[in-house]
């Protein structure tokens, strides 16, 4: 007597248990590709926070770091006087973001330093 596609039984039982282990070996690296999907994951948050932080350190180093707050609020004021007070910004900045505002984006101090001058504003 044949089963599916001409098998004999015992041929049939065969690939069917043949077709079951394949099959949960499949599971099984899918189950580890998940495992390894997740560790990679967890790899790059924390990449993502080593390199803030020797970016923050690095920082630290930088001469413009050093400055004062009232230099650098000198500073940024410069960057916002216009010749011309009928003349618009886009003629000297090709950005649509307003050197006070772009000023502000650079950083925490810069931030701080930026909000606390009236004058860019």
């Amino acid at each position: 007597m044949f089963g599916c596609g001409g098998l004999a039984p015992s041929q049939t039982a065969l690939v069917n248990e043949t077709v079951t282990a394949t099959l949960a070996d499949i599971s099984e690296l899918d189950r580890e590709i998940s495992r390894f999907r997740a560790a990679i994951e967890e790899l790059g948050l924390k990449r993502t926070a080593l390199q803030s932080f020797a970016d923050a350190q690095k920082s630290l180093l930088s001469p413009v770091s050093r400055l004062p707050a009232e230099v650098l609020s000198q500073i940024f004021q410069q960057c916002v006087i216009v010749p011309w007070t009928d003349i618009r910004w886009d003629r000297y900045y090709s950005s649509n973001i307003r050197p006070p505002m772009a000023i502000a984006s650079v950083s925490r101090p810069w931030r701080d330093v930026a909000l606390s001058t009236p004058r860019l504003w």
